[in-house]
């Protein structure tokens, strides 16, 4: 899980590094990089708009499901929990797997099973995103 204040505007990231702090594009595979999200100062105030372009909320997501988002512009793509979603929203440090991506479709693991939630933001920059996001359950091998 990566910790902090918001991710800053997106940065669409080249393959993943020994590093743990870089966050990389996730295909399907195993869960997305987990690290440390910087403070980001454009990010409006909490009395103010929503800071994010889009919110998808998966109330039932299980360990080992997968959720595919696709979006059309690079864009911060956060997948957090209901203790992370509230942090985000007050602009307090919060964990989260996934960061800048670049545009096209993208796949998040949800470590553990529990209520998580997608954010898409443009780290506090103006724009525009066409998005998309969708859960695929995992579901165990039948013998």
């Amino acid at each position: 899980m990566q910790s902090g204040g918001k991710p800053g505007p997106p940065q669409p990231k080249s393959p993943p590094s020994s590093q743990q702090h870089e966050p990389a594009p996730q295909r399907a595979g195993p869960p997305a990089h987990q690290g440390v999200a910087p403070p980001h100062p454009s990010v409006p105030a909490p009395s103010g708009p929503p800071p994010f372009v889009a919110h998808y909320a998966f109330p039932f997501a299980r360990q080992g499901d997968r959720v595919k988002v696709e979006i059309s512009t690079a864009a911060n793509v956060l997948l957090i929990n209901d203790e992370g979603l509230e942090a985000y929203r007050r602009h307090l440090p919060f964990h989260y797997i996934g960061g800048g991506f670049a545009p096209g479709p993208h796949v998040l693991g949800v470590p553990t099973t529990a209520s998580w939630h997608v954010i898409i933001d443009l780290g506090g920059q103006p724009g525009e995103v066409v998005h998309h996001a969708a859960i695929t359950h995992h579901t165990e091998p039948t013998t």
